[in-house]
Order: structure tokens, then sequence, then C-alpha cells
């Protein structure tokens, strides 16, 4: 397995000037992205993401997503492409066990994408747009953009984590968490002694992991650059994940 990820978020801290230095690198592009840039594997959480995207996640060469009862229940009917990989997840982090007994995520994507990365192999991952907060009074990159970040069920009802609700709260609501008890979330990762996690953004409130800028992630790319075989890989991590598959209907 490659020695280096990057985890693309949405937090407002991203740079997208970025992302042509990132298109020969092995990437996860978690949710939205998938609208703005091919990533290695489209990563997802909630059903209703990949139920609003589905004309992008199918022709998208590898996603994975994370299980939920929604896809075997008798009364909901999306499609869903042949090739779709579901994972299972879980409210703990099981180490080395992750793909078996389900990777961690406490609400968040990134939580899942970055338990996925782990049980990959890779041994520095990059972390990008992972604020939990408002930078420079936006909470995702894509705010402006129309549509970007709405997302809707199968009654037709609105699902937007994308700025503030009509109380002036976050509407992704794990950001209204105080400090301690959103770094209590992504503490459980600490034990992994033997992987580097770089949080790519200065303001973010997640401070248990290493911090870097731009400035200095813009050098360490032009210094060390990549040029990997995109479909290669995806072979790679399809073979290592297909065992977990989670089967649906």
């Amino acid at each position: 397995m490659l020695n280096r990820v990057f985890i693309i978020g949405s937090g407002n801290s991203i740079n997208q000037e970025i992302f042509p230095l990132l298109k020969n690198e092995f990437t996860f592009g978690i949710n939205e992205t998938i609208q703005f840039f091919e990533s290695t594997v489209a990563v997802y959480g909630d059903w209703y993401c990949y139920y609003s995207r589905y004309a992008q996640f199918s022709n998208h060469p590898l996603v994975i997503g994370r299980y939920s009862n929604e896809y075997n229940h008798p009364e909901f009917e999306f499609p869903k492409h042949k090739d779709l990989i579901l994972l299972n997840s879980s409210q703990q982090y099981n180490g080395n066990e992750g793909l078996q007994k389900g990777l961690y995520t406490p609400i968040l994507t990134g939580a899942f994408a970055l338990s996925l990365a782990i049980q990959l192999g890779f041994k520095n991952i990059f972390l990008l747009g992972f604020d939990n907060t408002a930078i420079n009074g936006k909470t995702h990159w894509y705010q402006n953009i129309k549509g970007a970040g709405e997302f809707k069920d199968l009654d037709g009802l609105d699902h937007c984590g994308v700025g503030y609700n009509y109380k002036g709260e976050y509407k992704s609501s794990i950001y209204n968490r105080d400090d301690n008890s959103l770094n209590e979330l992504w503490k459980p990762f600490l034990i992994e002694k033997k992987v580097n996690i770089v949080n790519v953004s200065p303001f973010s409130r997640i401070t248990v992991f290493d911090k870097c800028g731009y400035n200095c992630l813009f050098s360490y790319l032009i210094r060390s650059p990549q040029n990997i075989n995109q479909n290669e890989v995806r072979k790679t991590i399809l073979n290592t994940v297909i065992p977990y598959k989670v089967n649906i209907i």
C-alpha cells in the first residue's frame, strides 16, 4: 500500500489551489467532494448523500459508504449501483479490527474515512478541511455554490449541514459541542503510534493532531510529488475491502 493519503473534507480552510497538486496523489473525497474533484476513493457517510448524488457516485470508479439499515428497509427503494461498497461502522474505535467490527464514526464521516485509511495501511495521513467550525464566516468551502451540500431524502425533506440555522447555531449539530467534547471524539485515534496524522488547518478546533498550514503542504508536494496509477491502487483497495462488504438487496 502507498505511504500517504489526503482526505478531503468540507471545511472552509481548504485552499482549492491544492487540488491540481493532488491529481496524482492518493485521495479520499468525502461526501460533496464528489461534485468537484475526482478522488481515488469517494467516501460518504449518510445514505441521503448517496441518494441525492447518485448520478455522480454511480459514475465514480470506487465508492465506499457507511452501511445503515435504510439500504435494506422494505419501504425504501432507491437506486444502488452494482459497484457500491458498503462497510459497517461502530461507535467505538476498534483498532486493527476496524474492518471486521466496524469503522469508527462518531457521527462524522471524516472519522469513518480516517479509520478506513488506517486500516488500509497508510502511515502518513493529511486531513484537509477538518475544521469543525466556521473559517472566515463560512462552515464549508463550497458554501456559496448553489445547491452544494444540500441533500434530499426519499420524502423530499432537506438535509443540509452548511452554514447556520435560524437560531444562529451550526446546522452541523456536532459543531455546536464545546471544544473538549469535540476533541474527545478524535482522541481514540491517538493509540495509533505508528501513524502520522496531520491536520492541515491551523484554525481547526480539532487539536489532538499535529497541524500544518497550506504553505507547508504546497512546499511538501512540490518537493516530493507522486504519480500513482489511480486504477491500480483502486484495485488494491477493492481487494482489501471486498471481504468486509455488506451485502444489500
